[in-house]
């Protein structure tokens, strides 16, 4: 079976698509902006502040959350991170940056 589309609305279709696809970039980049103050913070960071260059790059998943202030995480990978704390069988988070990602964007 074929569709039949007009030039016309294969022009539409595509700049609506093009336009989602700039505003859904924006907003990527925008949501990763954290104060410089926190960044100065976080003097021990290893991983070259990956975390804040997109999802992918998130090393330390935040499995609960107490008061914003306790992140308890899975880490992606074993190494050790000068923000990983244990406690216990758990590790928490204590990286002002990632720290702040979650509070602020849930990341």
């Amino acid at each position: 079976m074929r569709h039949a589309f007009s030039t016309t609305q294969l022009g539409d279709y595509f700049l609506r698509t093009v336009s989602i696809l700039i505003e859904d970039f924006k907003i990527f980049h925008m949501e990763k902006e954290i104060d410089e103050k926190t960044v100065n913070e976080t003097l021990y960071c290893e991983k070259n502040f990956a975390c804040m260059k997109n999802d992918k790059h998130v090393y330390c998943k935040v499995v609960n959350c107490i008061n914003k202030r306790v992140h308890f995480i899975s880490s992606v990978d074993n190494n050790n991170c000068n923000y990983k704390m244990s406690f216990g069988t758990a590790y928490f988070c204590t990286c002002p940056v990632r720290k702040k990602i979650f509070n602020r964007y849930g990341v």
